[in-house]
Order: structure tokens, then sequence, then C-alpha cells
């Protein structure tokens, strides 16, 4: 690991710790040259998930987008945001846990509410209503009824 600092490649773990989502691995690390110490989040590299979207176009998965959309429903309200990297967490576990290399847009989703149904019921509706799917009010109305 490089240090951020002054760019020496040598480097000490002094405090490790994994995280309450267990999605990542929160490390505290000191620069064997300038012994200043500095963070870092070490998580898996999803990088061989593929994404199918609904016009039939594949891209990569990133994590990003996932959290970005959670971050939407929330209202961009920034108190949630270890909230969403612990849930976010969770919702790749169960996206990894189907056991495919590719995904289509709907599973990613249907992971999302489900985990955030159990979460918060407010969040869910909120990241519902986003869904761009839904072609009528009639629809998310019959969504919210199964609730």
């Amino acid at each position: 690991m490089e240090c951020p600092l002054c760019r020496h490649h040598k480097t000490e773990i002094y405090n490790s710790r994994q995280s309450s989502g267990r999605s990542y691995v929160w490390r505290r690390r000191r620069c064997k040259s300038c012994r200043k110490p500095f963070t870092t989040h070490e998580a898996a590299d999803l990088s061989f998930l593929t994404v199918a979207k609904r016009g039939g176009v594949q891209e990569p998965y990133t994590r990003l987008k996932m959290v970005l959309s959670i971050y939407q429903a929330c209202g961009y309200d920034e108190s949630y945001a270890e909230t969403i990297e612990t849930l976010a967490g969770t919702i790749e576990a169960n996206i990894l846990d189907l056991g495919k290399t590719t995904v289509n847009t709907g599973d990613i989703a249907d992971t999302i509410m489900t985990v955030l149904k159990r979460y918060d019921p407010a969040m869910f509706m909120r990241y519902l209503s986003y869904r761009s799917d839904f072609t009528s009010m009639q629809q998310l109305k019959q969504q919210l009824q199964e609730l």
C-alpha cells in the first residue's frame, strides 16, 4: 500500500477491524518512511459481475450506482451514510448468493427492495416510488398494499 502523504511504498498495519456489515475491512496503517498514520477500507473486488440492462446492454457492476439509488431513497441525507454502507454490504452478499456472474437490473432492484423492506419500510416505499418500471400509479399502489 502506498502512503497517500509521501508516496512511499512500504506501510505497516497496526489496527484492523471488520465493518459492522462485514462488507469491508477497516485498517489503520502507518507509513514506514514518514511514520504518519492513515486509514484504508479493504473490500472485495466485484468486477467479475456484469449487469444486464433492460435494453440488452451489459456493463460492469458498480457499487456506487447501487449506493446512489439508496441515497436517493433517503433524500440524500448524509446521516444515513454508515447505514447505507452496511445495507450495501448486505445487498451485495444477497446478489452474490444468487450464484450468477451476470445479473439483471430487476434482480438487483428486487434484492435492494427486500433488504430495505426489512430494514426501514419508509425507505423501501421511497425507493419503490423511484423505480422507473412502474408505468402507472395503480402498479405502485398494488406494491404498497402487499406490504
